[in-house]
């Protein structure tokens, strides 16, 4: 792919034609020396994995549920004077601007966007979707400039010479011209410059719009430097794998004066119970269409700070100061001590978000090509919110209440959904 993108830089007489194909061969180099890297560091654990398995034949972890994360909403605050902006003289520099996204091995790139002192930010309206994300991601965005036009510069002379004397001459003369700015610059084809950086992690991601940091290339020159504002927004949002499979699902009979029994289903951090009169051999009618499921009678809360042990045919279930002693009716102990560490291993892991199921941005389908930008209706100062993210978060959590019909008490569990009413 590299070489037929070098193929097509090379032939390409439209400077739109070039930029989109630098644009594609810088990107292509990226994905290249990041597959190089992945090879390297699979080949150093795979390495380090052989030697430890040794020592530690009879410890066996299990792998941690991975997560999807989409990135959408993507803005870039730009400053210039007022004299640049509301007189509309000055700087007459345009760029031509697109960012390059990053989680590991996946590299995607946004459109190019023509820019010049009549934009006040830049957006992109591009959403992107990564696959098999850790739960140690670090994403990051980089930004990509070149000047298009610049009227202040000394060193556009030469090419403003080159367009009067080939406007002057023959075509073909004039031709030849044009094909001496490559020359001065010793470039097969139009260079990208990287102006700035940032980086995100698992912390960072939210359900809403938010402003980060961006982090400014200092060697490059001013008169390359497109004038940022210094921050970007953008919607960083992460869905475990684990918010949307169920661990195990069996029939419990809960020690209690009832002796009531329960389908239980562990998933989304939380054990949730069905009173059932008789035993089952499958999940029960009314829980298999989502459109008609019953609520369940009972939720626990499965976190870090939940402990689970196992004693003869019963599992003992402490979650802060409830304790819960069930038995597996169909003598699955083991099988559910395994997947309750497994729970907990992945709520350590997903902390940040392990409450909170957030939604991926719809995925863009249609991109179009290199393009003139056109402003929004919006502002994006008006659309970004003062509110903190975890205040906003925090609304949304309210209690789970169990009731019990005999003596008519209540037991409230937290967690982030809406409360249950039995």
């Amino acid at each position: 792919m590299r070489e037929g993108t070098s193929k097509l830089l090379a032939a390409c007489e439209h400077q739109n034609q070039s930029l989109e194909a630098a644009k594609s061969l810088l990107t292509s180099d990226l994905r290249l020396a990041e597959f190089k890297s992945e090879l390297q560091r699979r080949k150093i654990s795979l390495s380090s994995t052989s030697t430890s398995s040794r020592t530690t034949k009879n410890k066996s972890n299990e792998p941690l549920f991975k997560a999807k994360a989409s990135v959408s909403n993507i803005r870039i605050p730009l400053i210039w004077k007022d004299t640049d902006y509301f007189k509309n003289r000055g700087d007459h520099r345009r760029f031509a601007v697109f960012c390059v996204l990053k989680i590991g091995t996946e590299i995607f790139d946004t459109i190019m966007v023509n820019v010049d002192r009549n934009f006040t930010d830049i957006c992109f309206d591009d959403t992107f979707h990564f696959n098999n994300v850790t739960p140690d991601f670090n994403f990051e965005l980089l930004i990509y400039s070149r000047v298009l036009h610049d009227d202040l510069s000394m060193a556009s002379t030469h090419k403003k010479l080159t367009h009067k004397i080939s406007n002057s001459l023959s075509r073909s003369f004039g031709r030849k011209m044009i094909n001496l700015k490559d020359d001065f610059n010793n470039e097969t084809g139009p260079k990208f410059y990287l102006i700035a950086r940032a980086s995100l992690n698992l912390k960072d991601s939210a359900d809403l719009i938010k402003t980060y940091d961006l982090i400014p290339e200092e060697e490059l020159d001013k008169n390359l430097q497109l004038p940022l504002f210094g921050h970007y927004c953008c919607r960083l949002a992460v869905q475990p794998e684990c918010l949307l499979k169920d661990y195990h699902s069996d029939i419990l009979r809960m020690h209690s004066p009832e002796s009531d029994m329960f389908w239980a289903v562990l998933s989304k951090f939380r054990l949730n119970l069905w009173r059932i009169k008789t035993e089952l051999q499958d999940e029960p009618a009314y829980l298999k269409h989502t459109n008609s499921k019953k609520e369940p009678d009972l939720i626990i809360p499965i976190n870090c700070q939940s402990k689970v042990t196992l004693s003869e045919r019963n599992i003992q279930l402490v979650n802060k100061e409830n304790v819960f002693v069930f038995e597996s009716i169909n003598g699955q102990q083991s099988e559910w001590i395994k997947c309750f560490q497994k729970v907990r291993q992945d709520f350590q892991a997903w902390e940040p978000i392990a409450e909170y199921n957030m939604q991926l941005a719809p995925l863009s389908h249609h991109r179009s090509q290199y393009f003139f930008y056109e402003r929004p209706s919006g502002s994006l100062y008006n659309e970004t919110p003062l509110q903190d993210y975890d205040f906003l978060r925090k609304k949304h959590s309210k209690s789970f209440s169990y009731a019990n019909k005999t003596n008519g008490t209540s037991q409230l569990y937290s967690l982030s959904s809406r409360p249950i009413l039995d």
